[in-house]
């Protein structure tokens, strides 16, 4: 067939629906094998692109595998698959909201009768748009990815064909031809509420820190406070705001971005009243540079963070900041992808979960 094979060509050469196949090729469930095996024969021999290695293979693994038959392709029940894939590209360490989320997921899934499997994706990887070596295409069934910010990746994620779920996500991913849902924090109430509290308090300078295209959220958070700004008759100068990172580095080392940032805060012609943080840990960086530098939270400046992480209860000052709800987001993540697998034609989908502003020393009520 010339050019690309598409799931509609597959259901119109055998005269049955695109969501039928799109079922037997997402391995969801409620298919006859049967069923399942004609439309994955017919996918393969029509060079669908998820089947197009086969071509150049034994043309026996081209023949229907018969339901509980061994075969050098796997078993029908194999094929079906009831894995859930997580993909990662970045560093989730036990404060990460992912962490709650994921384990909530996990938790959750099992009830289900999936597995999930883990992958980290590497530079590597990345670069070459290619997926892990320890990612199986038969066995899965629906694909989340957190910490997974690259355009071009996500935008070979989303050619799969797979049910695909972004916890946060690139920036501007919904410009593409979006297939993929979203499931993302609310960023601007609880942003809108602090700015209305400060300015209620005499405050009329802010400042942003953290690196905006590092993630949809990030990028929110800081046309967040723009908004919040202008709801209270203010504009959020670019002067005081700190928004690269190190060298331009999606991951920088902590050293490396606080080494970054001691030039950019010491370069500043005086600091705003406010700082909004784009997470808690940049908010704790930038706090640990200012005592370098010889000024104080709340006194010369006041710090608002993001996330609430353990650490942000413990520093000294305690750090104001917005609490996310990772284990909502986990019960959220994992409704969200079940649905996508159950019912794959439904359109491409963002979720937003509520969040709560915690007032604490650096940024005090």
């Amino acid at each position: 067939m010339a050019g690309r094979v598409t799931i509609q060509d597959i259901a119109d050469s055998l005269g049955i629906s695109r969501n039928t196949v799109s079922k037997a090729i997402n391995n969801s469930p409620g298919l006859a094998e049967d069923t399942r095996a004609k439309i994955l024969q017919r996918a393969a021999e029509m060079g669908y692109k998820q089947f197009s290695y086969l071509s150049q293979m034994s043309p026996d693994l081209l023949s229907p595998v018969q339901p509980g038959a061994p075969s050098g392709a796997g078993t029908a029940q194999e094929t079906a698959g009831r894995e859930i894939a997580f993909f990662t590209a970045g560093f989730l360490f036990g404060s990460h909201f992912a962490i709650t989320m994921l384990d909530q997921f996990q938790l959750e899934l099992s009830k289900w009768g999936y597995t999930l499997t883990m992958h980290r994706i590497s530079q590597e990887e990345l670069q070459a748009l290619r997926l892990p070596v320890t990612f199986s295409r038969r066995r899965t069934s629906g694909i989340i990815c957190a910490e997974l910010f690259q355009m071009d990746y996500a935008q070979m994620l989303m050619e799969l064909e797979l049910p695909l779920l972004f916890a946060d996500s690139p920036v501007g991913l919904s410009r593409l031809p979006f297939r993929a849902d979203r499931l993302m924090m609310d960023n601007r109430q609880c942003i809108r509420s602090f700015v209305a509290h400060m300015v209620e308090n005499g405050k009329r300078q802010f400042g942003f820190i953290g690196h905006v295209r590092h993630c949809q959220s990030f990028f929110e958070r800081y046309l967040a406070l723009q908004e919040a700004l202008l709801l209270q008759e203010l504009t959020l100068s670019p002067a005081l705001c700190i928004t690269g990172t190190f060298q331009e580095k999606e991951y920088p080392s902590g050293e490396e971005y606080r080494s970054y940032l001691k030039g950019q805060l010491a370069a500043l012609d005086h600091l705003p009243d406010v700082f909004l943080c784009a997470n808690d840990f940049v908010a704790m960086d930038t706090l640990l540079v200012l005592r370098q530098l010889g000024l104080s939270v709340p006194e010369d400046v006041m710090l608002c963070g993001f996330d609430d992480s353990p650490e942000s209860r413990f520093i000294s000052p305690s750090l104001t900041t917005v609490r996310i709800h990772s284990k909502d987001m986990g019960t959220c993540a994992l409704q969200m992808l079940l649905s996508r697998i159950n019912n794959p034609d439904i359109a491409p989908r963002t979720l937003y979960v509520s969040t709560d502003l915690i007032y604490r020393e650096s940024a005090p009520l």
